[in-house]
Order: C-alpha cells, then sequence, then structure tokens
C-alpha cells in the first residue's frame, strides 16, 4: 500500500453537494485543481448489473465516462444522506467496485454533525476496497465543532442541546459518539490507534493540532481517511506543503440572479447589504403551498417579481419542523419552481443553500458537471455551470461575511 503522498490523484466522495462543494473550496485554498460532479457515472465501474431503486440508478447505469478526470481532486456529490440505508450501500458499493483497481487515495466526506448512512457508507468502502479499517474526523474545529472525551460539542454546547435537534431528517437525540454512531465503531482517545480489523474509529480532537496529530499516525498504512473540512485540509496540507492560500475574491454583480433558502430554519437575509444593493425581492412559501397544495399560483407570482426585478430570494419561511417526508416535498417543490424560472430567463448567479435542496435544483435542471470557481468563506464555495455562478452553503453554516 502507497503512502497518502505518492498517490497523485484524490477521489472524495461525499453524501451532499454542498459537503462536497466544501471540499472543493479547501482545495481552490490550497491552489489545488479540482473537478465536482453529481453524475456518479463519472466514476469508472466494472458492471452495471445492480438494479437500484434510488433517484440515482438512471445515472448509475448510463454509459458514459470510464477514466477520472484530469485534475488533482475529483469530487462526487451522491446525494445518498437523502435517500435510505439500503440505496446508500448500493451507491457506494457501484463508486468502490470502480476505483477499487484505481491507484489513487480515497476520501470519504461525511457530514460535520455526523448526519447520514455514515457507517454503512465507511464500512462498504472498507470491505470493497480492502481497507483496514477508517479513521473518522468529523468534527472541524475551526468552526467551534469539537469531540472531546466522546462527546460532540458545538461552541461549548453539547450536540443534542443545539438546533441539530430539531434536524427534520437526523434529529441528534444524544452528544456521545456511541449514540450517533451506531454500528461498526469505536471511539478513541488522542493518543492511540487501535488496531481492530475493520472497525470505524473516530477520534478526539479538540483543535488543528490534534487533527494534524490523527492524520500522523495513519502514515503507510491501509486506512480509509474520512470526515470533515478541517481533517480534509490537513491531508491537503500534507500532501501539497509548497501550496499558498490564494485571495478571496468578491461577489459578482449579477444582471440576473436566483436565490434559495432551502430550510426551515433560514434566517433571513434580505436585509443584508449585498441583497439590497441588488434590490432582491424575498418571496416566502405561502402556507398552502407549505402544506401540499398546488404551487402554481405562487409560481405565477414568483415569475412576474423574477421579469420585473432580475433578482429574487425564495425561502421557506422559518416554520416548526414538521418531519422528514415535508423536508423531501419541499425540496421537490423548491426544485420545480427554480427549473422554471431558470427556464424564463438563466440567472448569471445562483445562491442556494441546503444540501438536499441545492441537489435536488441541480438535478432538476440537469446540470450536473461544474467547474470550481471561488471560495468565498469556509464552506461557502462557487462552480460554474455555462454561464452561472452557483455559490453552494451548507444549511448548518452561518452566511459569515459573505453579504458585507
Amino acid at each position: 500500500m502507497k503512502n497518502i503522498e505518492s498517490r497523485n490523484k484524490t477521489v472524495v466522495i461525499a453524501d451532499d453537494i454542498t459537503g462536497a462543494a466544501e471540499i472543493a473550496g479547501v482545495a481552490l485554498q490550497h491552489g489545488v485543481s479540482a473537478t465536482l460532479t453529481t453524475n456518479i457515472s463519472s466514476i469508472p465501474k466494472k458492471n452495471n448489473s445492480d438494479k437500484l431503486n434510488s433517484k440515482n440508478a438512471a445515472t448509475l447505469n448510463s454509459n458514459s465516462a470510464a477514466l477520472l478526470p484530469d485534475s488533482d481532486i475529483f469530487i462526487v456529490a451522491t446525494d445518498t444522506r437523502s435517500g435510505s440505508e439500503e440505496d446508500a450501500r448500493k451507491v457506494i458499493g457501484q463508486i468502490a467496485n470502480g476505483l477499487k483497481d484505481f491507484d489513487c487515495q480515497i476520501f470519504k466526506k461525511t457530514d460535520s454533525i455526523l448526519r447520514g448512512h455514515i457507517v454503512a457508507e465507511l464500512q462498504t468502502l472498507i470491505d470493497i476496497i480492502g481497507f483496514d479499517c477508517a479513521l473518522l474526523l468529523p468534527q472541524n474545529p475551526s468552526k467551534g465543532r469539537i469531540i472531546s472525551n466522546g462527546r460532540y460539542f458545538i461552541n461549548n454546547i453539547p450536540l443534542d442541546k443545539t438546533d441539530f435537534r430539531n434536524d427534520p431528517e437526523f434529529p441528534a437525540h444524544s452528544s456521545y459518539i456511541e449514540n450517533l454512531l451506531k454500528g461498526n465503531a469505536v471511539n478513541i482517545s488522542i493518543k492511540t490507534l487501535v488496531k481492530t480489523d475493520k472497525t470505524i474509529q473516530i477520534a478526539d480532537a479538540t483543535n488543528a493540532e490534534e487533527i494534524k496529530t490523527q492524520l500522523q499516525k495513519v502514515e503507510n498504512k491501509n486506512v480509509l481517511l474520512a470526515g470533515g473540512a478541517d481533517f480534509f485540509d490537513s491531508f491537503l496540507s500534507r500532501k501539497y506543503p509548497e501550496n499558498i492560500s490564494v485571495k478571496v475574491p468578491m461577489l459578482p454583480n449579477p444582471h440576473y440572479s436566483i436565490i434559495v433558502c432551502g430550510s426551515t430554519q433560514s434566517k433571513s437575509i434580505a436585509n443584508e447589504k449585498y441583497i439590497k444593493g441588488k434590490g432582491a425581492h424575498e418571496c416566502v412559501m405561502p402556507n398552502d403551498v407549505f402544506n401540499g397544495g398546488s404551487s402554481q399560483q405562487w409560481l405565477n407570482e414568483l415569475s412576474d417579481i423574477y421579469r420585473k426585478s432580475h433578482s429574487i430570494i425564495l425561502t421557506i419561511g422559518q416554520r416548526e419542523n414538521a418531519g422528514s417526508e415535508y423536508a423531501v416535498r419541499l425540496r421537490i417543490v423548491m426544485a420545480d419552481v427554480v427549473r422554471q424560472l431558470v427556464a424564463l430567463q438563466q440567472p448569471d448567479l445562483m445562491i442556494i443553500e441546503g444540501g438536499a435542496t441545492a441537489f435536488a435544483c441541480l438535478n432538476d435542471l440537469g446540470w450536473d458537471r461544474f467547474v470550481l470557481k471561488n471560495a468565498y468563506a469556509p464552506g461557502i464555495v462557487s462552480m460554474t455551470y455555462d454561464k452561472t455562478e452557483i455559490i453552494l452553503k451548507p444549511g448548518s453554516y452561518p452566511w459569515g461575511t459573505l453579504f458585507k
């Protein structure tokens, strides 16, 4: 097994598109080339025999691209977090079977607060590719997200006491790692790497130096690296020590823009300086649409506003969490509305908050291959499709100074 520095290409598998974009942003900050795709057929594969029931089935069974792209980092957004555990295993299994004969470094991007089918996806990669174990560091100390003594904290608050306890699909009912990760996982201290076969090992780390210490343990070992942006940043710093961080750019000045806030917890951005300067109209989803009614009248109103103002903010509005079925339906509605607005006029700029919402919108548009452009802030990254610059922001991250 070659050590991680000897492998020229790194393939990152992310379970949502904003996580994939976040990883791309880390690569851009290191001056490393990156390609991002939501088309899973971009991963070479040995066969297409599995029949999938997920929305990824058509993509997985297509016959395109057999070679990895010519970039240092190749990032695949699977959207498996939004599906079932069974489908997650199948999708990751397809990717793993395609990659196992390639001499490349694999990094599995996971949600920083452990939402999704993490154990199932990591175990599938371990079993098919033949890793001895996985080292999982999801925490991002740079954002106040740490694991200490086997517990997860955000800005010193236990995870289950934060707003993530109300997540519609993966509510955090505990801050203890052993409860958050049900499966073949062990929690270990900062000092040792347990020599147990095929396990997923998660480590305490409360700052950047402790993240680096964990990475040092896996040199020349057959270990799958998995986790968040801070862990990936340490990995790139070690692999490309000569690269220098790039300057943060200014936001563009678009003629047409569409901004989508796909969470019921999203805070209004209508009064931000940049947004006000664009004259963007904030349009909150009506109650009847939220509760399952037709979106046609709302779409007619939105179309009229978009034609006149050229800039529009689509938001669900802050509402009580109604569960996973509501979350799935709401992003389908948002994706349909965005597709029809883009059909009226493709925007110069599109900003989307929330990974599942972003994937649904881009998938509905048929946009699946992107050129990475800018990293505006940690986790907030832009990419281009045709003439449109698309800025993605994880729903759990703040906007920061993006609009100042």
